[in-house]
């Protein structure tokens, strides 16, 4: 089967999405990973948990041009990124409407999705950049931590959740996996620091609002302990230094785990998000 050009309607990094019959989507993958088939599982779960999330066609990935492809409802929108530096004075509340989806989402049961810890422990190994003293330490922190069935995104930021009309809705499921919600949140607030480093450089004072709303209020709907949050914190940029390979300042990361390793000072440990 072959897809015409002309009714192609998105394309990002990993993949293009195009009009696929009535009403839906096909999200066609440039490469084949393992991961597709877990986005397919997770974003199936996260509908069926009433997650506002397009809905899953099918049980298993399609073959198209000899590419993997999942197809979804079609939903048409712009994403929060875009309304929010469209909009900056709604800055705050699309901070709180994401803080709101991330605790709805934990609030989820994630049994029946793959293991976190198990996803976090296969990417520690390959951060090279940390040294095999460090990995280790973060290792041993990691299965410190308590477990939980909690449904996780890992990867929830603006550019992940679409505005459709008045409402939003989660794209992107590809990490999503069962786990620790603090892990999850841990995950955003990272995103956070490359969100005002660089994405949101232009509007540094519109992003600030927008994620000191998203801390705030996530920490309101869901409390969190500090200690334990740092915790996670580490563990969540010494993986980040293996999934996130188009950063400017790996260093800055690297820095940090030792920092938080050896309990000395760095930017983001004081209390980072209000500089």
């Amino acid at each position: 089967m072959r897809l015409d050009e002309s009714t192609l309607i998105g394309s990002g990094a990993n993949a293009e999405v195009y009009a696929y019959g009535d009403g839906r989507a096909l999200k066609l993958f440039r490469e084949r990973s393992p991961f597709h088939a877990n986005e397919m599982l997770a974003a199936r779960a996260a509908a069926e948990a009433g997650l506002p999330t397009p809905r899953v066609w099918g049980d298993d990935l399609i073959e198209v041009d000899d590419r993997e492809g999942i197809v979804f409802d079609r939903v048409d929108g712009i994403t929060m990124h875009q309304h929010v530096e469209e909009n900056p004075d709604d800055a705050k509340a699309s901070g709180r409407a994401l803080a709101e989806l991330h605790a709805r989402m934990h609030a989820c049961d994630g049994r029946g999705l793959h293991s976190l810890r198990w996803g976090l422990m296969q990417s520690i190994p390959r951060a090279r950049a940390l040294g095999p003293e460090t990995q280790d330490a973060v290792v041993s922190i990691l299965y410190s931590l308590p477990e939980e069935p909690s449904m996780c995104h890992n990867d929830l930021h603006p550019l992940n959740v679409l505005r459709v009309g008045d409402s939003w809705v989660i794209i992107d499921w590809a990490g999503g996996l069962r786990g620790n919600r603090l892990a999850g949140h841990a995950r955003s607030w990272l995103l956070s620091r490359y969100w005002m480093d660089t994405l949101g450089s232009s509007a540094p004072h519109t992003w600030r609002r927008f994620w000191c709303a998203y801390l705030d209020t996530y920490r309101e709907l869901a409390p969190v302990a500090s200690e334990e949050l740092r915790a996670w914190q580490t563990v969540i940029v010494a993986v980040g230094v293996t999934w996130d390979k188009t950063v400017p300042d790996p260093e800055t990361r690297v820095e940090f785990v030792e920092a938080s390793l050896a309990g000395r000072s760095h930017r983001w440990l004081s209390d980072g998000e209000r500089e």
